[in-house]
């Protein structure tokens, strides 16, 4: 297959773009995302294929198209579907990905531009950090829900690291250290404490993927980077403040004191939801049907009255579960764990590592955050997991070696 430059450099100029207004705009990150997937519709029609007919594609396919079948059969369930059905513009990422990776295969992507996206990403989510820390935000976000706005500061802090530790001159080491500081400083400064649980878990999932390697200088410079990061971090008033807060408050309700703490909520919404999910249907209860559905009356403290009002149980397996029963929640661990399945394999093998390396990250990544938040019930979150599968996902499907350097 003869790849033309042009289109090359159009689709790896998006991929850079991407990764910079994802954490900036959802305008700005739908133009992209709408650019690439329009392009992969216009193949479809031009060839008369669908992304399953293309063998690097089918897996990927398979796990989207599922995943948006299943949300179909949640708000079906749902009391007053047509109330929610327009929910589901949020979900038409894993709808349109399977055709954003049609276009995406047709070039020889250069993954450079991936991690180039990530750092100016960093550097841009820094400069919003300052900018609304000067004007005095208390978790600075932008755009974004503080909270996803934290991990995806989480995730592209480690493209950069893994990126950094596959292939690293003596004249990068200073610009990487730097994009590395401004994202670690940024996290913490943001104040999500599932991004700074989720740091800490894929810091030694890092050290896993390089366990193998010799501790090259390289390694150790990053390293010591990342530890002087963690030592300002300790110094940092907000983590001291919002860690020493949520230990306090996972004492008290551990004591039976349901306060109307953010950790407390959080807590008592996995208890309950771990109660009431052998009493789900098959379909689930529907999608965004999940406090008000499990927390009846028998639960009546004023902090019931609070945490009914939510839409998800701060718990994505469990809001998966009770929203979309068996089909929705066997959808969502097959899109985490079937993707890791596959970048864990390549690495066994040597195989396409910088891909394989980059692929566990994000998967981890956003097992970990599922943890402890919703995941596909938010936008940024869905096109930063659908369209990074997009990219990584076909290349461990394939041995075109011209698709990919």
């Amino acid at each position: 297959m003869k790849i033309k430059v042009d289109y090359t450099n159009y689709i790896n100029s998006l991929i850079l773009l991407f990764f910079i207004a994802v954490v900036f705009k959802r305008t700005a990150m739908d133009l992209v995302f709408l650019s690439v997937s329009f392009t992969g519709i216009y193949f479809a029609i031009k060839e008369k294929k669908l992304p399953f007919q293309i063998k690097e594609v089918q897996l990927l396919t398979l796990l989207f198209w599922g995943y948006f079948i299943a949300v179909i059969f949640s708000i079906i369930a749902h009391p007053k579907s047509t109330e929610v059905a327009g929910f589901l513009s949020r979900e038409v990422y894993f709808l349109l990905a399977p055709f954003a990776s049609m276009a995406i295969i047709k070039a020889k992507i250069n993954l450079n531009w991936l991690v180039l996206g990530s750092k100016l990403g960093l550097f841009l989510i820094g400069i919003i950090v300052i900018y609304e820390s000067f004007l005095g935000a208390s978790r600075p976000s932008g755009f974004l829900n503080a909270i996803t706005f934290a991990n995806l500061a989480v995730l592209l802090f480690f493209i950069v690291l893994v990126a950094s530790l596959n292939d690293i001159k003596k004249q990068q080491i200073i610009p990487i250290i730097a994009s590395l500081s401004v994202g670690g400083l940024s996290i913490m400064y943001i104040g999500g404490r599932s991004a700074w649980i989720a740091f800490v878990f894929l810091l030694l999932v890092v050290v896993y993927l390089q366990f193998k390697q010799r501790f090259s200088i390289k390694l150790k410079t990053i390293l010591l980077g990342l530890l002087i990061i963690g030592l300002l971090g300790s110094f940092n008033s907000v983590i001291n403040q919002r860690a020493g807060l949520a230990y306090n408050n996972v004492a008290e309700w551990f004591n039976g004191d349901l306060t109307m703490s953010s950790a407390g909520q959080r807590l008592e919404m996995m208890r309950i939801g771990a109660i009431e999910a052998p009493n789900v249907p098959f379909f689930g209860n529907g999608y965004r049907n999940i406090n008000q559905s499990i927390i009846t009356d028998k639960y009546n403290h004023k902090v019931h009255d609070k945490i009914r009002l939510y839409t998800h149980l701060h718990n994505a397996y469990l809001t998966n579960f009770i929203g979309g029963g068996y089909p929705l929640f066997f959808a969502l661990l097959l899109n985490l764990f079937v993707p890791f399945l596959v970048f864990k394999k390549a690495l066994m093998r040597n195989k396409n590592q910088l891909y394989a390396s980059i692929g566990i990250i994000i998967t981890v990544g956003y097992m970990i955050f599922g943890l402890i938040n919703h995941l596909f019930g938010d936008v940024f979150m869905n096109a930063f997991y659908t369209f990074s599968m997009a990219i990584l996902l076909p290349k461990l499907q394939t041995d075109k070696d011209e698709m990919y350097t």
